[in-house]
């Protein structure tokens, strides 16, 4: 099943024009990225598999990057990683 991408909606007027996500999987919520703009930019974008991953897998499951399609990427490989998918070439 292929992930999607949805933007939150923020319920502060502060908050509304920062860019923030949930990732959907087959209707299920399974990770999250969003622009941490108080970090450095080396660690712009934080992301994260919000789903239970067994430790003892040896998956990643959070993490930092200077870009979203870098965060993206990060993700995607490890989500590949938990569904036992090839990685991509």
């Amino acid at each position: 099943m292929a992930l999607r991408l949805h933007r939150t909606l923020s319920t502060s007027h502060r908050d509304r024009d920062w860019l923030d996500y949930v990732i959907v999987n087959g209707g299920r919520y399974v990770g999250r990225l969003y622009e941490d703009r108080h970090s450095r930019p080396a660690s712009r974008w934080f992301w994260a598999i919000t789903i239970y991953v067994n430790p003892q897998l040896g998956i990643t499951t959070s993490g930092r990057a200077p870009s979203l399609e870098q965060a993206k990427a990060q993700f995607l490989t490890n989500w590949r990683k938990y569904c036992g998918e090839p990685a991509s070439t």
